[in-house]
């Protein structure tokens, strides 16, 4: 499976939505096209994140990509979860 453009784009305001959907619950301000917002989290905001993202994707992220490296901007996280996609 092959995603479009299109597709990509969607996953990536998702995420971005439900990164902006938690900062805004927290009191923290969101620039509108700020897509480097995870730096901004904290552990439990982004052990959230992730569960979140699991829960929206009906995806469930495997230990080896549990990683802040891995995940720490909307282009890695839509990358990570179209990867996942891809592959269930």
């Amino acid at each position: 499976m092959e995603f479009t453009e299109e597709k990509v784009n969607e996953i990536k305001e998702k995420i971005y939505n439900i990164i902006k959907d938690m900062m805004t619950e927290e009191g923290k301000k969101i620039e509108s096209n700020q897509y480097d917002v995870v730096e901004n989290l904290d552990s439990i905001e982004f052990v959230s994140l992730i569960v979140e993202i699991e829960t929206e994707f009906n995806i469930e992220i495997d230990d080896n990509d549990y990683d802040i490296e891995k995940m720490n901007s909307v282009e890695k996280l839509t990358n990570l979860v179209s990867r996942y996609i891809i592959n269930n």
